[in-house]
């Protein structure tokens, strides 16, 4: 018999089996999908939840992402999505923000079928926001660079090239925040091999 997808949805079973499913304590909802109940909470489960019901073409962005990659232990309220600057995108009501960025190749990652920010990307882009408290984005940069030990000086690096990034100050500030919560190996500046500014 064949395995059931991670993430159930009506092209998989009727409404009625799911619900049933959900009453019997098989799957939980979550997102307007369906997961089994021993499904494992992993970043490629994480990216299919965000990604359910989401347009074609979109890329998981910002808290989604961080969420994705264990850098948040919730969800954002509204999963964010962005298409790359030169790509048509459309709205749709509900619970997602679509926005058009400028992105290159390396700053998406494919987790679970699903376009993500990649670490780098998704640091930076939670770094620049504004909206989002200090301690959640320190939290969130601090586990990111944690997982990736070289993160905090790529991070660095390519911030300081940037010639026209929006906000840059602020992510500098809070890249410099984080730095003093991590080790001090964490936080070396690269010394060759660093591409072109963004």
């Amino acid at each position: 018999m064949a395995r059931l997808p991670s993430v159930l949805g009506t092209d998989d079973l009727p409404l009625a089996e799911l619900y049933a499913a959900r009453l019997d304590g098989d799957v939980v909802q979550l997102f307007g999908a369906f997961v089994p109940i021993d499904e494992p909470d992993l970043p490629p489960l994480r990216a299919q939840l965000a990604a359910h019901e989401a347009p074609a073409g979109v890329i998981l962005d910002r808290w989604s992402a961080a969420w994705v990659h264990g850098a948040s232990d919730l969800p954002p309220a509204a999963h964010e999505f962005c298409v790359p600057i030169d790509a048509r995108g459309t709205t749709r009501p509900g619970t997602r923000r679509i926005r058009q960025v400028v992105l290159h190749d390396p700053d998406i990652v494919v987790i679970g079928g699903v376009r993500c920010l990649s670490y780098e990307r998704t640091a930076i882009e939670i770094a620049r926001d504004l909206a989002a408290d200090d301690d959640d984005v320190l939290n969130a940069l601090h586990v990111l660079c944690a997982a990736s030990p070289t993160l905090w000086g790529r991070l660095r690096t390519r911030i300081d090239e940037w010639e026209r990034l929006a906000y840059k100050r602020r992510v500098l500030e809070r890249l410099d925040a984080t730095a003093k919560r991590l080790p001090s190996e964490t936080v070396a500046m690269p010394t060759a091999g660093r591409r072109s500014a963004v």
